[in-house]
């Protein structure tokens, strides 16, 4: 199964979006965590991928989380 992964890091200026195949791990790119929710939807559409597992803190992803959910994007968290 195909998902985009990021695990938050709210101490670090980029984040990094990978992208998870049966085959391995890929990073996509870097994002800063204000484009994050921008540039994880841009590649689930251009992916055609609609499922997220984002790692951190849930009060902290919870914008993040809510513009992926507005988008038909399913999130997982952990």
């Amino acid at each position: 199964m195909e998902k985009i992964i990021c695990k938050i890091n709210m101490f670090d200026s980029l984040q990094v979006i990978n992208l998870y195949r049966d085959n391995g791990i890929a990073t996509l790119s870097l994002s800063k965590i204000s484009d994050l929710s921008t540039n994880i939807i841009d590649y689930c559409k251009q992916l055609n991928i609609f499922l997220v597992h984002l790692f951190g803190p849930e009060d902290f992803l919870e914008p993040i989380i809510k513009d992926l959910k507005e988008n038909e994007i399913k999130v997982d968290i952990n």
